[in-house]
């Protein structure tokens, strides 16, 4: 049974890996120009499920080479979507922003 979960798992990320790599992505660059289209003392929020919930107060390169935004005190479980500062996942299970 922990195999069969362990291959689910390992079939998640590889399904996971392929879409990101597929979808189109806004570059920093991107991000800069939209933003300075923007007033400056705007508030930055994230929407989720088609509500504004989370403030964005934090923002970092990822490992993995991506700009990663979050709400401080928002878990990050994978390695790779830590900043290299970050202890990975090994070492610690959850690393929250801020810590």
């Amino acid at each position: 049974m922990a195999r069969i979960i362990q291959l689910d798992h390992m079939l998640t990320r590889i399904i996971v890996n392929i879409v990101k790599k597929l979808r189109l992505k806004m570059t920093v660059m991107d991000l800069i120009a939209k933003l300075q289209k923007l007033p400056g003392n705007a508030s930055v929020c994230y929407m989720y499920d088609g509500v504004e919930t989370l403030s964005v107060d934090a923002i970092w390169l990822a490992v993995n080479g991506e700009v990663v935004m979050a709400e401080k005190g928002s878990s990050v479980y994978q390695t790779e979507n830590r900043p290299c500062t970050a202890p990975d996942a090994y070492k610690k299970i959850h690393w929250h922003v801020g810590d």
